[in-house]
């Protein structure tokens, strides 16, 4: 059974734009981790300079191809290791590997089945927006809950923890390690 999450892009101004479901590896370890990787010092801007040497995506739309483009990468890359591994008379891959990311309507986002939710967003600033400098994206990572109705305790919601991390992705490292240190204890 896989660890399944959503990945939900918020815009500032538009909410949330667009959604993913991964069926496998939704950990904090694993779609946390890569996320974190493909994020990391990117910035969202509003038209770009060509010799804008950051790491950009031209709004929160085009930061979503980018961050699919990524994740197929990696499945790809993986599913290519794991096919090695396998004997020679195991069925070769396909081009493209079949299931676990997938796009998804944002009004699925975090039904059930789903344990982890990653949201990416930025938050720009009154100087940022002035400038029209961008924004560092930033990602918020929260467990799936269900929680007990009080009217009806043999029913019960499903519901988004407190934000286990909530900040840039270049910092995810640091909190990794405490968390799973946290987890192992």
């Amino acid at each position: 059974m896989g660890t399944r999450c959503n990945v939900v892009f918020s815009d500032y101004e538009d909410g949330n734009i667009a959604a993913l479901y991964i069926q496998w590896d939704g950990y904090p370890e694993g779609v946390g981790k890569q996320l974190a990787k493909i994020l990391k010092d990117k910035w969202v801007v509003a038209g770009f300079n060509p010799s804008d040497e950051r790491d950009l995506a031209n709004g929160m739309a085009n930061l979503v191809v980018q961050v699919v483009h990524a994740l197929a990468v990696d499945q790809i890359a993986d599913s290519r290791r794991m096919y090695k591994r396998l004997p020679t008379s195991y069925p070769r891959p396909r081009k493209y590997p079949l299931g676990n990311l997938y796009i998804t309507p944002v009004s699925t986002v975090w039904g059930s089945g789903i344990d982890y939710v990653y949201t990416i967003y930025t938050i720009p600033s009154f100087k940022e927006l002035r400038m029209h400098t961008g924004s560092l994206v930033r990602m918020r990572v929260q467990k799936t809950e269900w929680v007990a109705r009080e009217d009806d305790p043999d029913e019960a919601d499903l519901t988004l923890s407190a934000p286990l991390f909530d900040g840039l992705p270049s910092d995810y490292g640091v909190w990794l390690r405490k968390y799973v240190k946290e987890q192992n204890a």
